[in-house]
């Protein structure tokens, strides 16, 4: 491991009412062998020196030993609050974020991504053709905290306004990944049929190698 790669840190986003999964902590749904938050967790470990937990659940503390769970300091702020609350708790380092209901996402997308950033952008998130952007699964300096802050003070909550103001790095998912595969790398578990969609692509697909 490089001194850069010792100053990255990584957060899982836990967040989110869980509204419909029935208030249930949708991370912690049985997928595959594991829960849906576990690939999400495992490939911020395989990139990050370490990794931290951002989640409000008075209960977080017993989901994830030993990582360490930060909460937010004013809750009831959105995406974006969730994102200031990870960058406040970077101290500095390069800092990888992503959200616990992606259950395909990549290590190696997120060493892309977060070795943009060491290179100089103030971050890099990655962007689909029709312009959605995914900041929940993203790469940012330490400078983007300030830049946060500045953002709900203004009434913001939306995530993907960061990456507009701090002038950050747009990472082309087309242009980086087959289309077979961006397909389901971004995938977010929302609902309970997006959960049955994930669970039934993994098991058609358990056994394919990554592209």
């Amino acid at each position: 491991m490089s001194s850069t790669t010792l100053r990255r840190r990584g957060v899982l986003l836990a967040g989110g009412a869980g509204t419909r999964f029935g208030g249930a902590a949708k991370g912690l749904m049985p997928f595959g062998s594991g829960r849906l938050a576990d690939v999400a967790l495992a490939a911020l470990c395989a990139v990050c020196t370490d990794v931290l937990i951002a989640a409000n659940d008075e209960n977080a503390d017993r989901w994830f030993p030993p990582h360490r769970v930060v909460r937010d300091v004013v809750a009831g702020r959105g995406a974006l609050g969730a994102l200031e609350t990870a960058l406040l708790a970077g101290d500095g380092a390069v800092l990888t974020v992503c959200a616990w209901d992606m259950p395909f996402i990549t290590a190696e997308v997120l060493d892309q991504l977060t070795t943009a950033v060491e290179q100089g952008a103030s971050c890099c998130v990655p962007v689909h053709a029709d312009g959605r952007c995914e900041p929940l699964c993203a790469a940012y300096a330490s400078s983007c905290a300030t830049v946060a802050t500045a953002l709900l003070a203004r009434g913001e909550r939306a995530a993907h306004a960061l990456l507009r103001e701090a002038q950050g790095m747009p990472w082309p998912i087309g242009a980086h990944l087959p289309l077979a595969v961006a397909s389901h790398t971004f995938l977010n578990v929302n609902t309970p049929d997006d959960l049955r969609f994930a669970e039934s692509w993994h098991i058609m697909h358990q056994g394919d190698a990554p592209e």
